[in-house]
């Protein structure tokens, strides 16, 4: 992820007037104003329109190609996505009908029923499914790019030598040291390669309880990568429950996958902890919960 946010703005006026602008049809009360995520700043009006906004150069080259990309998987899948129906005339903002539900945070999962976990694992598996089965010819117009390990690899081990190893406790840096074997194993390995989410974690799965049914948003870090990495953050809700949606899934398969997706459940920890210093999003107290809670099994809440 880049860490130059050079189209940022800090007054959310600015990015209503390009709103007022590019659709003076649009009529609104209210409004909200997000900032904290990594690669898009966010308007949503009335709790109904949702505009994005990409704060780098970066994510507005890639943007300009997510329409496409979410019309694609929208024939592949029937779960909920965005579907970008405001288009600025430059490309530079799009906004989209908020796809329903609350974000799938730990305590929502602990309180939803058997049936209904059972519901939203099999929405999961055809979701991935869907994704990871894409054939890369139809992706390869939108210029997904490819994730490279050992690039990954150099900026973790960059970043935990200059930040991680005089802030953490000499037992911390020492399960840094191992997750970075770990993934350093897994570099030069001949892995499946599909299209990927690269970011499934509670923030961007929604659950909506009246339909009993999934949403999945924000597809900013989609790339050609190992599908295990869309299983890792899915830990947070336990193995089992992982277990129940890979039981489903219907993608590339191997013998290896699981334990791949615990290691990079792992990196997450570390890419956290690192990014907790070289950038503002997100706060060491909450990288370090994150970091702690991978590194300390089991990870996620029991199964009822």
């Amino acid at each position: 992820m880049s860490d130059v946010r050079d189209l940022a703005v800090t007054d959310p006026e600015v990015l209503l007037h390009r709103i007022r602008l590019a659709f003076p049809d649009v009529q609104w009360r209210m409004f909200r104003f997000l900032d904290h995520g990594w690669d898009h700043q966010v308007i949503i009006l009335d709790e109904r329109i949702v505009f994005r906004f990409p704060n780098s150069t970066e994510y507005l080259n890639l943007f300009r190609n997510e329409r496409e990309f979410l019309e694609l998987m929208a024939k592949r899948c029937p779960i909920p996505m965005p579907r970008y129906t405001y288009m600025a005339p430059d490309g530079s903002f799009a906004g989209y009908e908020m796809v329903p539900g609350l974000e799938l945070r730990a305590e929502l999962f602990s309180a939803l029923s058997a049936p209904e976990r059972e519901r939203l694992a099999g929405q999961l598996a055809d979701f991935l499914t869907a994704l990871h089965t894409t054939p890369l010819a139809e992706v390869e117009p939108l210029k997904v790019e490819w994730e490279d390990p050992a690039e990954y690899q150099e900026w973790l081990v960059k970043g935990a030598k200059q930040h991680l190893e005089g802030l953490l406790s000499e037992r911390d840096y020492a399960k840094v040291q191992e997750i970075l074997a770990e993934f350093a194993t897994l570099v030069p390995q001949d892995l499946p390669k599909t299209l990927v989410h690269q970011d499934v974690s509670d923030e961007h799965l929604l659950w909506d309880a009246e339909a009993g049914r999934l949403g999945v948003i924000d597809f900013s870090d989609r790339a050609l990568a190992d599908p295990a990495v869309d299983f890792a953050e899915l830990y947070l809700y336990g193995a089992d429950f992982v277990g129940e949606v890979y039981a489903r899934y219907r993608g590339p398969k191997d013998g290896d996958f699981l334990r791949r997706a615990r290691v990079y459940e792992r990196r997450v920890g570390v890419d956290l902890l690192i990014d907790s210093c070289e950038d503002n999003k997100i706060s060491f107290v909450e990288a370090k919960a994150v970091f702690d809670r991978v590194t300390t099994p089991p990870s996620g809440p029991r199964k009822k």
